[in-house]
């Protein structure tokens, strides 16, 4: 069995191999399943969204080893890839040498450190969003890819869809003049926030999942049935990113793509912010950004707002068979009219007066999962890479940050990660890791 390093640099010249064979052989030969073209997955995380992500990105190649906190989840991942291996410590996972690409879609507060630790070893991740849990985490991953030279690809695959390089498109078209003012929102959290307390209900350590390893790197606490594994865990403090870490990468990606939005200056949250355990039950989260080619003025007001929180719109005109207005999406405001988008749905160009007999042409949708397996192989270049989606993960973190002293102005330093104006806040920059879970570079 090749080493890592060998392995890796055999799937790089056995693409160039076959393509410089393209230009004088029939297709034929390059069809016929070259071993040197399968690329060997594991998943960290293979239940949950994690099943989705595994099967999508190893299609046509093949698993070899799968990791699950949950007994139940692990051996149906088992089954369904005979052969594989299966781990409970991802950590152990890590230490075989088939791997060449590692999907990671385990809770928030674990995807840095998995993440980091495969691209260490030389191995291409695919990250659930958000990237990291905190900012820092966010910008050491952007750091490490770029040092290994790693393929990445983050799982926001709404960026790949029709609709949202369509978005891409008008706007940067200039279709309705440069924009002046951006709204996103999500009718998230659909989970228990706002909660001042843990649960007082605590029973023993279950029998189905390992508790330990399903904290990891998170401060030690009882297992409660029900309240953390497997989906209640996002409203928590220790473990998610709440409302916005969940959407935001979603929902605000097309502003952050189609306005060529860098770090923000300023961030401010409104709303009853989070208590010492969870985030709150709603939030607004008011961000400035230096101006673009494609925004009016030398800043750009954004507003993000969750829990049921709209953003102004009674002023309007909604288009014919719009009955309601979107419960998930983003707004643009430019000087000639207004771009309505549903999330990963469709988009009204707005007023009807103006835009009612305009023809858009679709941008064709792309698979994200299949383009993350092809940059592997040197195919193509992936779409939501590091240096694309750790610079978003710390836009949407910042709003996070943001939550815990709400009512303050914060102004950021992106260069030094760092606000300026109020020390305290930059505790929620960085975490301390449990003991026993610290992870190099983190």
């Amino acid at each position: 069995m090749k080493n890592r390093s060998s392995r890796r640099n055999f799937l790089k010249t056995s693409f160039v191999s076959t393509t410089a064979l393209s230009s004088i052989s029939a297709p034929s030969i390059l069809l016929g399943g070259m071993p040197s073209k399968t690329i060997n997955f594991a998943s960290v995380g293979a239940g949950g969204k994690g099943w989705g992500d595994i099967k999508s990105c190893s299609k046509g190649h093949k698993v070899v080893a799968v990791c699950d906190v949950d007994y139940g989840r692990l051996e149906r991942s088992k089954r369904e890839y005979p052969g594989s291996k299966g781990f409970v410590d991802w950590r152990k996972l890590l230490d075989q040498k088939d791997i060449d690409a590692v999907t990671i879609s385990t809770p928030d507060h674990m995807h840095a450190p998995v993440a980091m630790t495969a691209m260490d070893l030389g191995l291409h991740v695919y990250v659930q969003k958000p990237l990291a849990h905190d900012i820092y985490e966010a910008r050491q991953m952007q750091l490490k890819a770029r040092e290994k030279k790693v393929i990445t690809q983050m799982g926001n695959q709404g960026h790949s869809g029709s609709t949202y390089q369509t978005v891409v498109k008008m706007i940067q078209s200039g279709m309705i003049g440069k924009v002046k003012r951006a709204y996103a929102w999500s009718n998230r959290p659909v989970w228990p926030q706002g909660k001042d307390t843990r649960p007082e209900l605590v029973g023993d350590l279950p029998t189905d999942v390992s508790w330990d390893h399903w904290l990891g790197t998170a401060p030690y606490r009882p297992y409660a049935k029900g309240f953390y594994h497997a989906f209640r865990w996002r409203g928590w403090l220790d473990f998610g990113t709440g409302a916005l870490g969940d959407m935001g990468c979603h929902i605000m990606d097309p502003v952050v793509w189609a306005l060529g939005l860098g770090a923000p200056n300023s961030v401010s949250a409104q709303g009853p912010g989070a208590t010492q355990e969870s985030f709150p039950k709603w939030s607004v989260i008011d961000y400035e950004f230096p101006g673009t080619p494609f925004t009016l003025g030398k800043s750009l007001k954004f507003t993000w707002s969750d829990g049921g929180k709209l953003p102004p719109h009674a002023d309007l005109k909604l288009p014919k068979g719009l009955k309601q207005f979107p419960r998930n999406g983003s707004m643009f405001h430019g000087e000639n009219g207004t771009l309505l988008v549903q999330h990963s749905s469709p988009f009204w160009l707005l007023p009807d007066e103006t835009f009612g007999q305009v023809k858009v042409e679709r941008v064709p949708g792309k698979n994200h999962y299949q383009e993350f397996t092809k940059a592997i192989l040197g195919e193509t270049k992936t779409s939501t890479h590091f240096d694309y989606a750790c610079p978003l993960t710390e836009t949407v973190l910042l709003g996070n940050l943001a939550i815990r002293v709400p009512g303050k102005k914060l102004e950021w330093d992106t260069t030094n990660l760092k606000v300026t104006n109020h020390k305290e806040a930059n505790q929620f920059v960085k975490r301390k890791y449990r003991s026993g879970w610290e992870v190099k570079g983190l």
